[in-house]
Parts: structure tokens; sequence; C-alpha cells
């Protein structure tokens, strides 16, 4: 378990929310991304590489404050069953 930093990072408005599309590319089971988003509605996460054992899902979990932390940090947390995934994290949130 690591924290991670993106590669990119990008926003669009979408009326009174914004979609950010962050991207990773060496993403493992159980790595963290503390992003400064402290109110996300809805996120998701996909595998944009070609896994070698066929296990292409990745999920995510989100924490907006890290317990004991630091207060709405946006923490994003990754699960997947294969180490070195590129990755798109999605989040929508309230602008």
């Amino acid at each position: 378990m690591a924290a991670r930093t993106h590669t990119t990072a990008s926003g669009h408005s979408v009326g009174d929310l914004t979609m950010s599309v962050i991207t990773f590319t060496d993403i493992d089971n159980g790595d963290t991304y503390n992003s400064g988003i402290p109110s996300a509605i809805q996120y998701w996460a996909n595998g944009t590489d070609n896994p070698t054992r066929n296990l292409e899902y990745v999920s995510v979990k989100y924490e907006q404050d890290i317990p004991g932390g630091a207060k709405n940090a946006g923490r994003f947390t990754f699960a997947t069953e294969e180490a070195n995934r590129a990755v798109h994290l999605y989040v929508l949130s309230r602008t």
C-alpha cells in the first residue's frame, strides 16, 4: 500500500457539478490517493491496461475525512488483483 500521485487530471463542468478524470499509471492493491475533493457524489475506476491474468476489475473506496487525520482530504483507496495497473478514476462532485 502506497500513497500515489496522478499522472494527469482534468475537470469538466456538468451544470453545478464537476466531473474529474484522474489518470494513474501504476496502481497496486491498497494504494491510496488524497484528491482534496471533499464532496464526491459518485465515483468509479476503470483499468485501462491489459491485465496479465485477466483480472480486469479495479474498485475504489472514498473517504471524505481520513480517520484520525486530515479533514476533507477526499482519499480514494484502490483494490485490484493485479499489480502495476493503469487506471482512470472518475469523480462527480459538487462545485
